[in-house]
């Protein structure tokens, strides 16, 4: 599996250029003339969530930077493919895609069959590092990771678990098996929704966005045993890493990104990335993304495209040891 994501993914590696080069799909718009039209950006989640809080707080920043309106587009569902596959049925220059990482990192792992190819999405720049999370009922009375091991040996299946596809569902399958424990995995058409059973206790551990559990948790109904990434979270500065709660192996590597179509010239994403950084680093902009419960971030194409990369072959090499199976 990991060869052939590799290979996969050299398109994309083509792409975004490496020290072989760069395959930059060139366009004759002119990049100073843009944009000379409102901008519309399209995004796979929902209206009113943490990740689309985001993205309407970026629109409206690049809006008054580019002094043309900047449209949110929401088209949920389908791991993303709905989404994707409108912006890039649309060869619009004038069309972003805000979704994220991953888009070209994990589902290539997880689906057989793509209604796009990874390489298509350009990458432009990252936007926000997410932020996972190992949450609980306080009713479990678990403490640490360490608490979570001993309770689910004690009781083998007895504690039951929810989670959002993707990079957190790979990183607690891969925790498990290295712990020699097994939780009942909860399935949720929307991860959203498991929360409320969360709080209620009939789940009793969830991984997810700290975005969308930050409120419960601030309001004393859910606790976070730890974040998985290698620092501190800037929302929640007193929870420990995964690295400091002795799993330094369980990482969660995505965000969310902005990416640009396969007819789009590097130079117009190299101006758009550049305008992504000087608004992410406003500290207005950068404090109302901590708030939220993710980390703010740019970069440049290239380096974009390099972190994607990565995050593709952790994946990778992630699913093959736990033989996890891409969905027919």
């Amino acid at each position: 599996m990991l060869s052939s994501l590799i290979r996969h993914f050299a398109g994309l590696r083509a792409v975004i250029g490496v020290a072989a080069g760069l395959l930059v799909f060139l366009t004759t718009v002119p990049t100073h003339a843009w944009p000379d039209r409102p901008v519309r950006l399209q995004t796979p989640f929902g209206a009113g969530g943490g990740s689309d809080a985001i993205a309407r707080i970026v629109a409206d920043r690049l809006s008054r930077r580019w002094g043309q309106p900047v449209v949110v587009e929401n088209k949920p569902g389908a791991d993303g493919f709905l989404a994707v596959t409108e912006f890039l049925q649309a060869r619009d220059s004038h069309f972003l895609l805000f979704g994220f990482m991953s888009l070209v990192t994990v589902n290539p792992i997880m689906h057989q069959k793509m209604p796009y190819a990874p390489g298509e999405l350009l990458p432009v720049s990252p936007v926000v590092d997410g932020v996972i999370t190992v949450v609980t009922n306080p009713a479990t009375n678990l403490n640490s990771l360490a608490d979570l091991v001993e309770a689910a040996k004690a009781k083998p299946g007895a504690l039951n678990f929810a989670t959002v596809p993707g990079g957190g569902h790979f990183g607690f399958v891969d925790f498990q098996r290295r712990n020699g424990i097994s939780l009942t995995l909860v399935p949720y058409r929307n991860p959203i929704a498991s929360i409320a059973d969360l709080i209620e206790n009939r789940i009793q551990i969830a991984v997810m966005p700290l975005s969308i559990v930050l409120a419960q948790v601030q309001a004393g109904k859910l606790k976070l045993l730890c974040v998985a990434l290698d620092r501190r979270a800037p929302a929640t500065p007193e929870i420990p890493t995964t690295r400091e709660a002795g799993a330094p192996y369980f990482r969660v590597l995505g965000g969310l990104g902005l990416f640009a179509g396969p007819e789009t010239a590097l130079k117009l994403r190299e101006k758009i990335a550049r305008d992504v950084a000087e608004v992410v680093g406003d500290r207005d902009v950068s404090d109302r993304i901590i708030a939220l419960g993710e980390i703010p971030r740019s970069a440049t194409p290239h380096e974009f495209a390099e972190q994607l990369v990565e995050q593709a072959r952790w994946y990778a090499d992630m699913a093959a040891a736990n033989d996890i199976r891409p969905q027919p």
